[in-house]
């Protein structure tokens, strides 16, 4: 039997290709990691110039308590702030101003409609949208700008894209829809991973997509493309005896590269654009689980003032414009920086996104929520005191094109099936193949980890 080291090609530098190449690297297994872009991270990204402190471009929160991502971060010295010890504060349906979250809440009676979808969850029609589910319900129109904020953006899309079922599924694991978050007060997500995972960023072949993968079975050798046109008997032949692997895949230069097994963990948008040729096809099933899930369109503002006039203990900020879901970014400073900056961050997704692509309704949008802040915090030098904005738009960026995986309609049983490997060589991870925990970065790392397991175990098996 060979002793030779097993090797594994790990398509994407985001934190779960990162996540599988470490376990791996660990366990004694050869690893090789392709990135298209020019740096490692995916939809993990930070930005040093535009505040004075480390903004999360990308992913921001810990959503989950003693994951296992949640006790890496412990373990690289990041101090984790529950958002629980802050407020939430929503503008009154009715007129413009601030209420505490609880006030609110209770006011407007919102945990009626989640306990409607979570707990007949079972019952719902997966192909019925968020919207429809609303309107069958009676919501007054009022309401729907803040489930659209709360329901739809938080998710990824609008309220017309996302399946109430799927939402359901999405949220029965949870207490409520208000869980607990972590902040990250004096590292980034970005330098969590840097550090983390510095053993294997050496392996990264950078600027490097890969368009072809080629996955064979037990009985099957791998086809080199100069010599299709030899004879089988003699090439079976010449394979007697060695240790052949199993798996070859192209970059966009035409170069080569081999491994025993591979796992892909772009995001899902570039298999859905078939950026990546896979040889044999997909099976059906797969391919169409790839069909069924959506990526969300989405991207993150940052505005940043001369002044803070907003309470100081505030993080979530839910505004009746537009650009509605906001926080305080006031937290995350690190008390050696030297600049106290004021800086408001916002994320957006769904049909917005659509008026964020043109510079002119963009501005338009950013001058309706500033002159909605100098009303509702009744400080009207807003526009005067606003320094600078940032605007990422994850929908544009190559090689991702979208914010996370969305609970989208008639996705059902998509995400576990995109999970499975194909034939014990393919494996697929990332943030949409978790069936609890997408849309998180610590999903996204656990899918990592899985199978790179997966690949341990299997190794075992065969000795």
């Amino acid at each position: 039997m060979s002793t030779k080291r097993k090797s594994v090609l790990i398509i994407g530098a985001g934190i779960s290709g990162l996540a599988a190449a470490h376990s791996l690297h660990e366990n004694g297994f050869d690893v090789q990691i392709f990135e298209a872009r020019k740096e490692f991270g995916g939809r993990i990204r930070k930005d040093d110039q535009f505040a004075g402190f480390t903004l999360e471009v990308g992913g921001e929160e810990i959503h989950k308590v003693n994951s296992p991502y949640y006790h890496l971060a412990l373990k690289m010295g990041a101090d984790l702030k529950p958002d629980d010890t802050l407020n939430h504060y929503f503008e009154d349906i009715e007129k413009e101003e601030l209420m505490d979250r609880e006030e609110f809440l209770s006011k407007y009676n919102d945990q009626y409609f989640y306990n409607e979808v979570v707990q007949n969850r079972d019952i719902q029609d997966d192909s019925q949208s968020l919207q429809n589910f609303f309107s069958k319900k009676g919501l007054k129109s009022q309401f729907y700008q803040w489930y659209e904020a709360f329901w739809g953006i938080e998710n990824g899309g609008s309220l017309n894209e996302i399946s109430v079922k799927a939402y359901g599924d999405y949220e029965s694991g949870r207490k409520s829809d208000h869980d607990l978050n972590f902040i990250l007060m004096n590292t980034s997500h970005y330098e969590i991973i840097e550090k983390a995972f510095a053993s294997v960023l050496p392996f990264i072949h950078y600027s490097t997509p890969i368009t072809e993968i080629n996955y064979f079975g037990e009985k099957e050798f791998p086809v080199d493309r100069e010599q299709e046109d030899e004879d089988e008997d003699d090439e079976e032949e010449d394979c007697k005896g060695k240790d052949f692997n199993r798996v070859v895949i192209f970059d966009k230069q035409g170069n080569r590269y081999e491994g025993d097994y591979i796992i892909v963990t772009v995001p899902i948008s570039q298999l859905q654009n078939k950026t990546i040729r896979f040889n044999p096809e997909l099976p059906p099933q797969k391919q169409d689980a790839i069909r069924r899930m959506k990526l969300g369109r989405g991207g993150k503002i940052h505005f940043k003032f001369k002044n803070r006039f907003w309470p100081d203990n505030a993080r979530t900020l839910f505004l009746r414009s537009k650009i509605s879901f906001l926080w305080n970014q006031y937290h995350e400073q690190k008390d050696t920086d030297e600049i106290q900056t004021n800086v408001l961050a916002g994320l957006l997704a769904g049909d917005v996104m659509d008026e964020m692509q043109d510079p002119e309704k963009r501005q338009a949008l950013i001058e309706e929520v500033l002159e909605k802040m100098a009303r509702v915090f009744k400080y009207p030098k807003v526009k005067e005191e606003l320094l600078d904005v940032m605007w990422n738009d994850f929908t544009n960026f190559e090689y991702i094109q979208g914010n996370y995986s969305m609970p989208t309609l008639n996705i059902g049983s998509s995400r576990y099936i995109y999970q499975q490997p194909v034939d014990n060589i393919l494996f697929f991870a990332g943030e949409a193949s978790h069936t609890t925990d997408s849309m998180t970065i610590h999903g996204a790392y656990e899918t990592g980890l899985r199978d790179a397991q997966r690949i341990i175990e299997l190794q075992k098996e065969k000795k």
